[in-house]
């Protein structure tokens, strides 16, 4: 079964007035691919790439997208210019900072090339461009820079954020994972997934066990939608409504079904949505499960279980950040999904509403 990620047709003329905007922050190896497989006037990309080697690889990869939009441009905390530092060997540690972690190990050599550099809430204030509703950073160790550079943006606009952390110091600059979480969460999100990717250090030998230490990871916020319309929507109905449904299509789009019920929930006691839309969407989302669901335990089912990501992944690797290990994925579980029979009710514990105004820990949403 395939759900629509922008919720049912009855909603596609809303996203194509006003369409979900990413944001793709370092983007050389294409526009993260989140709506690749949906019409493309329901969208629109910004995809950011400071130098022109690895720009003009995006333009070539990014040839035909008639929604997307090119920049030449490192987003980060300051306007004007920088030194940017390339590494031939290993293209995908370059960065604004210097990889002292790269150059100590003797094999690459750091080209210095000058590249523009531009604050996200100053390029969105330009006129003909929108704000994000979706950022997706990869840069090497200047996410945080990039989030300053966007503060103001980020807090009126933005509804969920992807990005690439690294654990392993590649510069005394570059930005910790405590760093980015302090950030986010001060800013109205919340942490809903991390995949790991874990670096063995025993070269050419095999001994001690097989996990080694993380070594980076792509974390997955999203935004905690009852504070965000309480300080920025409350007295803007029509804003406030398309934020929801473009957050219930992100929420969709990663699986929390969980969560895109509380939305559908939420903006029928507020008016966003009229009783029959609310209602639609609540019967839909409660009668998806993943199949595993209604099967018994059995000797092996676990293995069976890691059998059936992997393959998922082979499948569809669009939506794997990372090359994963077979038990992680980002997102729930994309494989084997099935309808059932809607409930009445449902029960969810430790909701977000319930986190975020410290309410009871189990919260009951009537579907009917």
């Amino acid at each position: 079964m395939k759900l629509d990620p922008f919720l049912t047709p009855r909603f596609h003329s809303e996203f194509r007035r006003d369409p979900l905007v990413i944001h793709d922050v370092g983007a050389a190896g294409g526009i993260y691919p989140l709506y690749r497989d949906t019409p493309a006037d329901l969208w629109r990309a910004y995809g950011f790439e400071p130098t022109p080697a690895s720009f003009a690889k995006l333009r070539q990869i990014s040839a035909g997208q008639t929604n997307v939009e090119l920049h030449e441009l490192a987003l980060t905390d300051h306007a004007g210019t920088a030194d940017f530092h390339v590494y031939a060997d290993v293209p995908t540690n370059s960065s604004l900072n210097r990889n002292t972690l790269v150059l100590e190990d003797g094999k690459a050599q750091c080209q210095v090339v000058t590249v523009t550099c531009e604050r996200m809430d100053a390029f969105c204030a330009e006129p003909g461009r929108a704000t994000p509703d979706f950022i997706k950073l990869d840069t090497e160790g200047t996410e945080l820079q990039v989030l300053l550079g966007g503060q103001d943006v980020i807090a009126a606009s933005a509804l969920a954020v992807v990005s690439e952390i690294k654990f392993v110091h590649l510069s005394p600059e570059a930005t910790q994972f405590s760093d980015l979480d302090a950030f986010l969460r001060g800013k109205g999100f919340m942490l809903f997934d991390i995949q790991t990717s874990r670096q063995a250090r025993c070269v050419g030998q095999r001994f001690g066990g097989k996990k080694g230490a993380i070594d980076a990871a792509y974390v997955l916020y999203l935004r905690d939608f009852y504070s965000y319309y309480r300080s920025h929507l409350a007295d803007k109905p029509e804003l406030a409504r398309i934020k929801l449904l473009k957050l219930m299509s992100l929420a969709v789009r990663y699986l929390y079904l969980d969560y895109a019920v509380e939305l559908a929930d939420f903006g029928r006691s507020q008016g966003l949505l009229n009783p029959d839309e609310a209602r639609e969407l609540l019967r839909l989302y409660t009668g998806v499960t993943d199949r595993s669901w209604s099967l018994p335990n059995f000797p092996g089912k676990a293995k069976l279980a890691l059998l059936v990501d992997y393959v998922s992944y082979m499948l569809q690797p669009e939506m794997k950040l990372a090359v994963p290990p077979m038990f992680n994925n980002f997102g729930n579980r994309r494989s084997a999904l099935t309808r059932q029979s809607p409930p009445s009710q449902i029960r969810l514990q430790h909701s977000v509403r319930a986190l975020t105004d410290a309410g009871s820990v189990e919260v009951a949403i009537q579907i009917e």
